[in-house]
């Protein structure tokens, strides 16, 4: 399987039905896309003005039964949550390609 589909079948099986989404109170992480060293390679500055705020790496009220650790998939709002616990969760921008709207499910 190709690298690519198979990471939007990993990433669009943890697809769960989104609730009690909000950003009130979000806490973004903009200051943190500045360049890096990974593994020996420079990674450059990522340039966040050009993405728009919603899309932001942010902490924001999350009203879920899953697990912390769990990973949720909103491919309609393009979202994906890392979900803390304590109504918590991590939001992240995401992309989705005409091959995620087709999925849906639990997994």
């Amino acid at each position: 399987m190709r690298l690519k589909s198979f990471a939007i079948v990993a990433a669009l099986a943890l697809s769960t039905a989104i609730s009690g989404c909000s950003t009130i109170g979000s806490r973004l992480f903009t200051n943190d896309y500045g360049a890096v060293t990974d593994a020996g390679y420079q990674l450059p500055r990522i340039p966040i003005e050009k993405v728009p705020a919603r899309f932001h790496r942010q902490e924001v009220d999350y009203d879920t039964k899953e697990k912390p650790g769990t990973i949720i998939v909103d491919t309609q709002n393009k979202f994906l949550y890392f979900v803390e616990g304590d109504g918590l969760a991590i939001r992240y921008g995401i992309g989705v390609g005409r091959e995620g709207f087709e999925w849906h499910g639990l997994s």
